[in-house]
């Protein structure tokens, strides 16, 4: 039996939607706001994008590479964690932006998975047929 080959996620909504949204917060509040909200919603993506190779490593059929995983765990450390604590406690945008902007991420998970359930995917319109 065959099992089926997990595929890389699909990123490209929520930079997507971060860039424009940057960009009307620039608008409507300034430059600070808009700036805290794309550093937040850049270190989001990037967080997903790290986890998700770390799981794609870790839960592998094939022999596991622990330096890898070691090694992703070190870079989503330093670079998410210590980016997101570095741009809380710096003080040059409002902490709010960055929270939001880092959460844009699991919004648009959920309202993705809320549209396949109202749409439904090919899979399940071909079960109901």
């Amino acid at each position: 039996m065959d099992l089926p080959v997990p595929r890389a996620p699909n990123t490209s909504t929520p930079p997507t939607l971060g860039a424009i949204a940057a960009i009307l917060l620039w608008a409507a509040t300034g430059g600070r706001w808009a700036l805290g909200f794309a550093a937040g919603a850049a270190l989001g993506v990037a967080n997903f994008l790290l986890l998700a190779a770390l799981m794609r490593e870790i839960v592998t059929l094939e022999t596991r590479s622990y330096r890898r995983i070691a090694m992703l765990v070190a870079i989503k450390v330093v670079f998410v964690y210590g980016g997101l604590a570095f741009l809380l406690a710096s003080k040059w945008v409002p902490i709010l932006s960055a929270v939001v902007g880092f959460s844009l991420i699991l919004g648009v998970i959920v309202l993705k998975a809320v549209g396949r359930l109202l749409i439904g995917t090919p899979a399940t319109r071909r079960s109901a047929s």
